[in-house]
């Protein structure tokens, strides 16, 4: 049976005029055929991205192209347009919306895409984001609405931003720039989730391309290189208790288990038998 979604949405409006001054976000859920939008046409602009589910969309020209989950749906000012939806009910989008003269200069700045749908690289498991502009806008205090509007337009740009299809000359910088940050400031921990984001990428993108790369997922790599600097660590003298500290464990017992499956003896051997080596 399919998950049931929600709808969860906020309008809001600075001034008078709605086509100008609306701002609004929110989960739609759209489950059955007569959620279907023919001939559609608004004075404001609209954008969704899909979480789930999938259907078709048509311009104002008639050209009809096939949308699922992650593609990037633009609703212009003035433009009729056709969303179809499949009627599993699996359909579930999250939009934004901004008035007509906002969009418009966006788009004199090239900051928007050209085509109606792309397929975006935003991470659509980022619930949280959304969640916390629902609440916001639904919250805010009318005369303070105008603050807000630079976070709709921030993820509407978040959202529109496409997935990146790298060359090998770009992969290999972007592979680089990975190990250097899990090869480094191992007391804090790193957010793969949000490490994968800074490249415009899925997670399961980032994790995959990186495996490629290097044969071993983000996960283990980090791991591993904690190891190796906890190693150099004890190396110079450091106990095992600053070391867990200083590659990011606050517990001892979870360090010594994990340094001893990556090393091959627990952190009190490996310091003895340096020390054996040194004297003999």
């Amino acid at each position: 049976m399919a998950e049931k979604f929600v709808k969860n949405v906020v309008y809001r409006c600075i001034g008078n005029d709605f086509n100008e001054g609306v701002i609004a976000c929110g989960y739609m859920p759209k489950p059955t055929a007569e959620s279907n939008q023919e001939n559609f046409v608004i004075g404001y602009y609209s954008a969704f991205l899909l979480l789930s589910g999938s259907g078709t969309y048509m311009d104002s020209d008639g050209h009809t192209t096939a949308i699922a989950a992650g593609d990037f749906v633009q609703r212009r000012p003035g433009r009729i347009h056709t969303t179809r939806i499949h009627p599993d009910g699996t359909w579930l989008e999250f939009f934004v919306s901004f008035g007509k003269s906002v969009y418009e200069y966006m788009q004199r700045l090239n900051l928007l895409p050209q085509d109606d749908v792309t397929h975006s690289g935003y991470d659509i498991t980022r619930h949280r984001d959304f969640d916390s502009l629902i609440s916001r806008l639904r919250s805010t205090r009318e005369d303070a609405l105008g603050m807000l509007l630079p976070d709709i337009q921030k993820l509407a740009l978040e959202m529109a931003q496409p997935v990146l299809v790298p060359t090998e000359k770009s992969t290999g910088v972007l592979i680089q720039s990975a190990c250097d940050a899990l090869s480094s400031g191992f007391s804090e921990n790193i957010s793969l989730e949000a490490l994968s984001r800074e490249y415009h990428m899925s997670y399961e993108s980032f994790r995959k391309l990186f495996k490629s790369i290097t044969g071993s997922s983000p996960a283990r790599y980090r791991c591993e290189q904690r190891m190796k600097h906890a190693r150099l660590l004890l190396s110079s003298g450091i106990s095992i208790k600053e070391t867990a500290e200083m590659v990011g464990y606050g517990d001892i017992y979870a360090f010594t288990k994990q340094f001893t499956k990556t090393v091959g003896m627990p952190p009190g051997k490996y310091i003895r038998q340096i020390r054996e080596n040194a004297t003999s």
